[in-house]
């Protein structure tokens, strides 16, 4: 259970950096942003922060209102990776810009769907003490090796 939450934690922090990738592939042109570009922009920058949060969060605290705020959200992401790679033009763009974004996107909803996949697995374990198991729990002793009660010195 343990090793599932710490490998979709390690995946969704994994599928951020290509979530930033794509929304950096925005500024294909430069400096000279449309109004579409900027709204991408200015609303997917808060998305995937909430998307972020609502994944980590929602696992640790076995939130399944957040959980379900994850899922919702991640259809924005695969929307806008779908997207990019429809507008994007091979003719109209530099030939190693058109391959790298190709590239990002396809390992970006390869990752997302794996975040999605294993963040429903996660979902199935809620209720069956991960939240406990995430807990930190003092130590019986100080010196107490593993195996060996502690002593009254150690107490």
């Amino acid at each position: 259970m343990l090793r599932l939450y710490f490998a979709c934690r390690s995946l969704i922090t994994f599928d951020l950096q290509f979530q930033g990738s794509m929304l950096i592939f925005v500024l294909d042109n430069g400096s000279e942003l449309d109004l579409t570009e900027k709204l991408i922009l200015g609303i997917g920058v808060p998305i995937t922060i909430a998307w972020l949060l609502c994944g980590l969060y929602g696992m640790k605290w076995e939130n399944k209102a957040m959980t379900g705020g994850f899922f919702f959200l991640s259809t924005f992401a695969f929307g806008y990776i779908i997207y990019r790679c429809v507008i994007l033009d091979a003719e109209q763009s530099a030939k190693i810009f058109f391959y790298a974004t190709t590239l990002c996107a396809a390992i970006a909803l390869l990752t997302h769907l794996t975040v999605v996949i294993m963040m429903a697995m996660v979902l199935r374990n809620f209720g069956k003490g991960l939240k406990d198991k995430l807990e930190l729990r003092p130590l019986q002793g100080r010196f107490s090796a593993p195996g060996h009660p502690p002593t009254q010195e150690d107490a």
